[in-house]
């Protein structure tokens, strides 16, 4: 019988481990993304799919999995800097860096993810114009990450969301209020 519904769930260095072996053979790895260090392209909870650097080279404004050679966690941020084999890695929500990696600890990037809730699969294989507005956008995520700035401009979308969000709710509850009353 098969029942989707159950699951081994697995962090840490099990991850890390189960993620290399997979990637060094070629295969994908779909999990779900736990924690909110790259928010809010790729928020908690959200399914993301990895995949070997088979073809392509890692560069600046990937997001990549990579393992954390001081605790042999799998971590899943976005390139920032790249200077010959050495990759600086950040989550886009996170103040400081996570170091540099050396190409090794880089098992793969994201291939599949999700972008202001909507699902963006096979970036590779759509059309010109898409891979060139993801490859500019990546390249300006990474560099307002690398000064500092991306963390603020999502706060400040953030609250003119919710601003936005509270006269919409504002306006739905007075148009309800005058049809109640009319």
């Amino acid at each position: 019988m098969n029942d989707i519904s159950k699951y081994i769930e697995i962090s840490g260095v099990d991850a890390a481990e189960i993620a290399l072996e997979l990637c060094s053979k070629t295969a994908g790895l779909r999990f779900v993304a736990k924690g909110g260090s790259m928010s809010p392209f790729i928020r908690d909870n959200d399914t993301i799919t990895i995949f070997p650097y088979n073809i392509r080279r890692p560069e600046t404004g990937d997001i990549v999995a990579c393992i954390n050679p001081l605790n042999g966690n799998l971590i899943v941020h976005r390139i920032i800097i790249k200077k010959n084999d050495l990759f600086l890695i950040k989550g886009d929500n996170c103040f400081k860096s996570d170091g540099f990696f050396h190409r090794e600890n880089i098992i793969g990037y994201v291939k599949n993810l999700s972008f202001l809730g909507i699902k963006i699969s096979n970036v590779e294989k759509k059309s010109a114009i898409l891979i060139t507005i993801m490859v500019l956008l990546n390249q300006v995520i990474a560099i307002l990450s690398r000064y500092g700035f991306l963390k603020p401009i999502i706060n400040i979308l953030r609250k003119i969301k919710l601003i936005f969000t509270h006269i919409f709710r504002n306006e739905q509850w007075k148009q309800q209020a005058l049809k109640k009353y009319h």
